[in-house]
């Protein structure tokens, strides 16, 4: 009798610890939901705003300055109509192009990424609530962020002029590439944006390079140079250099 009892006692005993091992771990998870939520919101809205700029994205989704229509993670790329495509290469047999387009074709359906975890700086701006993240998680830690821009081309979606429907999803994901979990659910997330491709309107003055105005400046090809006088008398009398509307300069550098 005395060995019966004690037997069902051990066998109570690992079921109240697994139990209580249980418990703990879903305590746990749910304090760490908001720290994942917030996580994964921020780097929602992250390439929201990325999609917004049409950057063209890094190895590291950081904005590349070396951005140009051979780039394979322009966001500018999924929102081209096919009728921009046919002028973009018009201008190309004309020879007006500072570089050839990708032979492929300009357009692209989709663009993904995935950054290892611990590629991103400490100046990165999803570098601290990952970091966070990581110290906090008791269960699978992040490896990868994912990332995935679609064109969506459903004739349901409501368009009134040249805009793009853009599926943008980001998950977060383990060593595998596998999306991770927490409590049986996927920490992932993916939004629907329109964005429209960039148009220009009257401009005094359209610059696929760089606008130079210093003496001695170097062109590149798509660069604008304006000489530069050493004295009053190289002027004959003119008042000068005068734009009456906006000037539109692709590069992000422009010397002055």
């Amino acid at each position: 009798m005395a060995l019966a009892t004690t037997a069902a006692g051990l066998v109570l005993s690992y079921f109240l610890s697994d139990q209580v091992i249980l418990m703990k771990k879903q305590v746990v998870n749910n304090a760490e939901a908001p720290q994942r939520r917030l996580a994964l919101h921020s780097a929602l809205d992250y390439i929201l705003f990325a999609v917004k700029q049409k950057w063209c994205l890094s190895n590291t989704l950081l904005p590349d300055l070396n951005c140009n229509l051979n780039h394979a993670a322009n966001i500018e790329r999924l929102l081209i109509s096919p009728e921009q495509e046919i002028f973009l290469r018009d201008l190309q047999t004309k020879g007006l192009l500072p570089q050839p387009l990708p032979v492929g074709g300009v357009r692209l359906q989709q663009i993904e990424a995935r950054v290892d975890v611990q590629a991103m700086s400490q100046a990165h701006p999803l570098f601290k609530v990952l970091q966070a993240m990581q110290v906090k998680s008791s269960e699978t830690k992040i490896k990868y962020v994912f990332v995935r821009l679609r064109k969506e081309n459903a004739t349901s979606l409501p368009q009134s002029g040249r805009e793009t429907f853009i599926e943008v999803y980001v998950s977060f994901q383990d060593e595998s590439g596998q999306a991770i979990q927490f409590g049986g659910a996927k920490v992932e997330g993916k939004t629907l944006i329109s964005a429209h491709p960039r148009e220009l309107g009257s401009f005094a003055l359209i610059v696929s390079g760089n606008l130079k105005m210093n003496s001695g400046a170097i062109p590149e090809a798509g660069d604008v140079v304006f000489p530069e006088f050493t004295n009053a008398d190289g002027l004959n009398g003119s008042p000068g250099l005068i734009f009456e509307s906006p000037v539109f300069v692709n590069r992000a550098s422009s010397a002055i």
